[in-house]
């Protein structure tokens, strides 16, 4: 089953020599080009899962798994969410994984409006 996630996976490695050359484009004169590779760095950084903790908007995925599941009234949703839940917090599932089957139960939410 394949679906689209708005976000990527990229070796740490690569992601590293990108920040190292923004930071580097970051010390020019021109205020324009150190004006977008600190709005580049800001945005690579705010979103970094390299450090073993993913971090959204403020929140890390475990409290966003968390909060969604206490808020939604989807019952089968509510169940898949604290079986990620347990899992994620157990260690049994990786942060990358984990986030896949995330965006994964929300594009299949049942809402109960009428369509």
């Amino acid at each position: 089953m394949e679906f689209e996630t708005s976000r990527v996976l990229i070796e740490k490695q690569a992601l590293e020599i990108v920040i190292k050359n923004l930071e580097k484009i970051k010390k020019t004169s021109e205020k324009e080009i150190n004006y977008l590779a600190t709005e580049a760095l800001e945005a690579l950084k705010k979103n970094d899962c390299t450090s073993g903790e993913c971090s959204f908007e403020g929140e890390t995925l475990i409290e966003q798994i968390k909060y969604k599941m206490r808020t939604t009234k989807d019952k089968d949703l509510n169940l898949k969410l604290y079986i990620l839940y347990r899992k994620l917090e157990d260690g049994k599932i990786p942060e990358v994984e984990a986030l896949k089957l995330y965006e994964l139960y929300l594009e299949t939410e049942y809402t109960d409006q009428y369509i």
